[in-house]
């Protein structure tokens, strides 16, 4: 696991999906894609769930009781449509 794949996937919770997080971490959104697929491998676990966007699944939540809830609140909002949005808990 590298430091910049825990990046990209912040950027992409953050930014609401994969092409306004790839434009901010000033790359193509090819390459953030597969920062983000590989992460997942080495975790063993989907971060996102891509059914119809690219929205937050169980494993790629932060944890309700560790701090404030800034990555993907406004996204969780109701008709946040299909960008990343955290679930309830781990």
């Amino acid at each position: 696991m590298e430091l910049r794949q825990l990046r990209h996937f912040m950027a992409v919770v953050t930014h609401g999906g994969l092409t306004a997080a790839a434009r901010a971490e000033l790359i193509v959104r090819s390459a953030l894609s597969t920062s983000v697929r590989n992460l997942e491998r080495e975790l063993g676990a989907e971060l996102f769930d891509r059914t119809g966007g690219t929205a937050g699944s169980p494993a790629g939540s932060p944890r309700p009781d560790r701090g404030p809830r800034r990555a993907g609140a406004r996204a969780a909002q109701p008709g946040g449509g299909g960008t990343p949005r955290p679930a309830d808990g781990i």
